[in-house]
């Protein structure tokens, strides 16, 4: 059978199955092709995902690194702290007691302080050796001395005793000041022993 354009119904019929056909295999090929592509997306999406975790894992542990790091700072600088306070602590302690001994040695009387200037006086004269000296000490400890030596006696401001050649070449300091500074290193060890347990 044909219409009035000339074309056969049946010809028609199959161009308008096949094209039925085309468009079912074009809809078939396009719901397969948005499935890969939404699987691919997916996969896509996961993967980022995946290196998002790996990269925020990196940042986390860098992160975990860094604080490590600026918390050992910060316990070494409280650390150095710690010990310079100790230390200037110690030393404001030592240097207390030092001042401490220094006045309770001058503030001896008596007997007492007569047998340490005595013993101040024969430790210089051993230091001297042979020669003439002058000794030269406090007024309150002149009389002390002038029952030791015949040796003249000037008055001084330090207490202890200071022996000079006539010639004044040479002298023997024995004074409290000399002393502390001579026994300071042992005097330091003794108390620090001690304080270390206090603090």
């Amino acid at each position: 059978m044909r219409r009035n354009d000339g074309t056969r119904v049946e010809d028609l019929n199959k161009v308008e199955k096949m094209k039925r056909m085309i468009d079912g295999y074009v809809e078939l090929e396009l719901k397969n092709m948005k499935a890969e592509f939404e699987d691919e997306l997916k996969r896509f999406a996961r993967d980022e995902e995946k290196k998002n975790e790996v990269r925020i894992e990196e940042l986390k542990m860098m992160y975990r690194k860094k604080m490590d790091v600026l918390e050992r700072r910060r316990k070494l600088r409280i650390e150095r702290l710690r010990n310079m306070t100790k230390s200037r602590l110690m030393n404001n302690i030592l240097e207390n007691l030092m001042r401490k001994l220094k006045e309770r040695i001058i503030g001896l009387t008596g007997s007492e302080r007569a047998k340490l200037i005595e013993r101040m006086f024969r430790e210089a004269v051993d230091e001297f050796g042979e020669g003439e000296y002058i000794v030269e000490t406090m007024r309150e400890d002149i009389e002390t001395l002038r029952n030791l030596t015949d040796a003249e006696i000037v008055e001084g401001k330090k207490f202890g005793v200071i022996l000079k050649s006539k010639d004044g070449e040479y002298r023997v300091v024995n004074t409290v000041d000399e002393f502390i500074e001579r026994k300071k290193g042992e005097i330091y060890e003794c108390m620090i022993e001690k304080l270390e347990g206090m603090l």
